[in-house]
C-alpha cells in the first residue's frame, strides 16, 4: 500500500500524466528494496482502482485517462489507507458537518457498539466537474470525540483526515478496508438534499464499508450514495 501510495500521489500531483509509464517492476522493486512479488501487488492495486491499465507486451503500465462519473466507495476508503484523502484527482468536497448522535442499529453494529450509544457522525458532498459525485457519512465512536477534537470541526480535517487523526491521537493505525456492501435503496430526503437535488422517491446506490485497525477493531464505517448516474467501479 505504501508503494502504491507513493505513484498515487504522483498521479494526483500531475507529476505523472496520463499516457506516462510507471517504472518496470523490476525497477519498482529495486527501488524500494521489496521483493518482484510486493512490487506486482502494488502495480495490481492501482490498476483496481483505474489509476493505470497495463498490457502485456506494450511496455508495462501506463497512467489511465481519467474516466468522468465514477464513485466507489471502497475506492475512497482504500485511497484513505493509502494517500490519507478520499477523494480521486478532480474531486472537491464542501458542506462538511460534524455532529453527536444515538447510533442506529446498523451502526452499532459496525462499529461494535451498543444501539444508542453516541457516535461522531461526519457528513461531506463530493464533486468533480460533472456534478455531485457522492453524498459521503462516516461514523466513529464517541468515545473519540473528545480524545481527537478533529473529528468533531465542521470541515476537512488536515493532514490525512479522520484516520490519521485517530491515529496521532490513539496510536490505532488503519490497516485494512472490509469488502464493500452494495445496496439499493429509496432517496431519502437528507441524501436528497446532500446530492442537490429534489426529495422524489427514486432508488440509489448505496456503498458501505469499514475500516480497521492493526488488531481488527473498527475504527471507522462509511456510506457513500452515489448520485443519480454514477457507476461503482469495483476493486
Amino acid at each position: 500500500m505504501q508503494i502504491a501510495g507513493h505513484y498515487r500521489r504522483q498521479i494526483d500531483a500531475g507529476d505523472l500524466e496520463p499516457g506516462q509509464r510507471l517504472p518496470s517492476v523490476r525497477a519498482i522493486a529495486e527501488q524500494f528494496d521489496v521483493s518482484r512479488e510486493t512490487a506486482h501487488k502494488a502495480v495490481k492495486l492501482l490498476r483496481a482502482e483505474g489509476l493505470i491499465d497495463v498490457s502485456v507486451g506494450a511496455g508495462g503500465a501506463q497512467v489511465r485517462t481519467p474516466k468522468p462519473g465514477l464513485v466507489g466507495g471502497d475506492l475512497r476508503r482504500g485511497r484513505l489507507l493509502t494517500v490519507g484523502v478520499p477523494g480521486r484527482k478532480g474531486e472537491v468536497t464542501e458542506g462538511h458537518r460534524a455532529e453527536l448522535v444515538p447510533a442506529s442499529a446498523d451502526v452499532a453494529d459496525a462499529l461494535g457498539l451498543e444501539e444508542g450509544e453516541q457516535v461522531i457522525r461526519r457528513t461531506r458532498r463530493f464533486r468533480d466537474a460533472a456534478g455531485v459525485v457522492a453524498f459521503s457519512t462516516s461514523f466513529l465512536a464517541g468515545t473519540l470525540a473528545d480524545v481527537v477534537p478533529e473529528l468533531m470541526t465542521a470541515g476537512p480535517i488536515p493532514d490525512g483526515g479522520t484516520l490519521r487523526a485517530v491515529e496521532r491521537a490513539t496510536g490505532r493505525r488503519a490497516e485494512t478496508a472490509t469488502a464493500p456492501k452494495l445496496t439499493a435503496e429509496l432517496l431519502t430526503e437528507e441524501a436528497a438534499a446532500g446530492l442537490g437535488m429534489p426529495a422524489e422517491t427514486a432508488a440509489v446506490l448505496v456503498v458501505a464499508g469499514r475500516i480497521l485497525d492493526q488488531d481488527g477493531e473498527p475504527i471507522e464505517f462509511g456510506i457513500d450514495i452515489a448520485s443519480p448516474g454514477r457507476t461503482w467501479v469495483p476493486t
